[in-house]
């Protein structure tokens, strides 16, 4: 009883700092179907996984429940490390790509699979296995289905096992203050498939697994093969500032990617032709120093207003970034420094800078506040210092952007402006294309 208390007490206390972490790292996020995540009873909670360890705690976070996971048995190699997540809601699984050509032998996982699920518990799968940086589903595994499975079989059909998917979509996966969208299905429950089960349990596994899929894409991407970069492209070409509507960047990438894999089926000379001639834009807006998030800006028209407010705006603009820095530069400029140096896949992005800002944040900031007390600084400047370090780091960015889009817009030349108009004109005839 009293460990129960405890893990449950360092559960909130997790998932708290977590959830700041998150609302910190992500400026957006959109969840749609929030609802379903109170599902109550024995349930698996399910994500695509192009995010490591960072898409787990993002569905798990937005769940009142507790949530276990299933994880990977290569993070429990180490003594330390087993006892850490055996005691903190993870369960181990064998996966035959990490066992060195040896039967991989999950029974044990599986029992403790089946006990927490009998207690009503809600346990978080990632049925596609592994973690890749891609916009579609990959392939499902069987897991999550055998899981479930086995939970009602072992208590003899006496409880209801409900799948509840969601899939995330990152706009820019990796960049701090991105923006996303979570889309959380309705509830399945594996009761549906009894009577599969019972005839041909092979057969019905594969059921669940396919119904699961169809599921999960419904909402997701497809896959646009060679052509997905182009696909991407054009999604953050078609609109300024659509980066930080992650709801409506979603549709359109979505559609896009739809119409793209109909064109690789039925015309793949016109899906070439289309990637070909986005490219040609996308290399350009590369040679103009803009990232992808500002490639919508090739579209907006300036007005003469417009323009006068931006000049207006730019000197206190540029003071608030000169105070922005003051606070920010050195804990953001180590953990992009972090990044760059561990160079490793992509996916972590993510995951190593949200680690590395719960450790440097609290360091630097609760070091600023602990100089200011031992100086002592009166309590009115070290409010005004705790008012500035959350002005400054919560619209940091989007003054940033400002700032940066006011150079673009005054930094073009005559050449420069036709040669725009030219891209423009050309991106509006294959946004209108994929569009049809």
């Amino acid at each position: 009883m009293i460990k129960r208390f405890f893990l449950s007490i360092f559960y909130l206390g997790w998932k708290s700092l977590v959830w700041v972490a998150l609302k910190i790292f992500f400026k957006r996020t959109i969840v749609r179907g929030k609802e379903y995540l109170h599902t109550k009873g024995p349930s698996i909670l399910l994500s695509n996984h192009p995010n490591t360890m960072v898409d787990p705690i993002d569905v798990a976070v937005r769940s009142p429940r507790m949530v276990h996971f299933l994880a990977k048995a290569e993070l429990f190699r180490n003594p330390l490390m087993r006892w850490f997540f055996t005691t903190f809601y993870c369960i181990p699984v064998e996966r035959p790509n990490f066992s060195n050509g040896q039967r991989v032998d999950n029974s044990a996982s599986f029992a403790k699979c089946d006990a927490f699920l009998h207690s009503g518990g809600c346990l978080y799968v990632s049925p596609e296995g592994t973690s890749i940086l891609q916009r579609h589903l990959l392939p499902l595994k069987s897991g999550a289905a055998r899981i479930a499975i086995s939970a009602a079989v072992t208590s003899d059909y006496t409880i209801e096992v409900k799948f509840v998917s969601a899939t995330i979509s990152y706009v820019t996966q990796g960049e701090f203050r991105s923006t996303q969208l979570i889309t959380v299905h309705e509830p399945i429950s594996n009761a549906k498939w009894r009577a599969d089960y019972v005839a041909d349990p092979i057969k019905a596994i594969d059921t669940i697994r396919n119904g699961l899929a169809e599921l999960m894409q419904s909402s997701m991407w497809e896959d646009s093969g060679k052509y997905s970069a182009e696909v991407d492209a054009a999604v953050f070409m078609s609109a300024p500032y659509i980066a930080n509507r992650p709801d409506e960047f979603h549709d359109k990438g979505m559609a896009y990617s739809r119409k793209m894999k109909d064109w690789l089926n039925t015309d793949p000379a016109k899906a070439e032709a289309w990637a070909n001639e986005i490219g040609k834009i996308k290399e350009f807006l590369k040679g103009k120093a803009l990232s992808k998030s500002e490639w919508g800006w090739i579209g907006k028209e300036y007005s003469f207003v417009n323009k006068i407010w931006r000049i207006i705006a730019l000197l206190p603009s540029l003071m608030f970034l000169g105070i922005g820095l003051i606070f920010h530069l050195i804990p953001n400029a180590l953990i992009g420094g972090l990044w760059r140096w561990v160079s490793i896949e992509p996916e972590y992005e993510a995951t190593v800078k949200i680690l590395a800002g719960i450790i440097l944040y609290p360091i630097w900031y609760g070091g600023l506040l602990i100089i200011a007390f031992y100086q002592f600084v009166p309590i009115a400047i070290i409010l005004l210092m705790l008012f500035l370090v959350f002005v400054t780091g919560h619209f940091y960015y989007d003054v940033l952007a400002y700032c940066r889009e006011t150079k673009w817009v005054f930094s073009q030349s005559k050449s420069n402006k036709e040669a725009l108009l030219e891209k423009n004109i050309a991106l509006n005839s294959l946004i209108s294309l994929i569009n049809n």
